[in-house]
């Protein structure tokens, strides 16, 4: 059952280039890994200081796995989590068993 990640991260807008350029190799290697379904970082246009992160993984293993790579350690919680105001993570899964799309 795929496993759904949803995150925020704030930041001061003066400082989304230096949050986007650190971001952007992370999400390349995460892009690789075996079980994700799909990936997705927004903007809010009315907040330059606000990313929304989705990521769909094939499982618990799969996300967990993740958590576990250096680029997730080492890059996205040594290097792009220390720019943040706040970074808020909800894991959810289907409430249903049909498919919505």
């Amino acid at each position: 059952m795929t496993v759904t990640t949803v995150a925020h991260y704030h930041f001061p807008a003066t400082t989304r280039e230096a949050v986007l350029g650190r971001l952007l190799p992370i999400a390349q290697a995460t892009l690789t890994e075996p079980g994700l379904e799909y990936f997705h970082i927004l903007e809010t246009p009315s907040d330059e200081g606000h990313l929304i992160l989705i990521e769909g993984w094939r499982d618990r293993d799969a996300l967990a796995t993740h958590r576990e790579r250096p680029h997730f350690i080492e890059g996205l919680l040594g290097s792009v989590v220390p720019l943040l105001q706040e970074r808020t993570v909800h894991i959810g899964a289907p409430a249903f068993d049909e498919q919505f799309s």
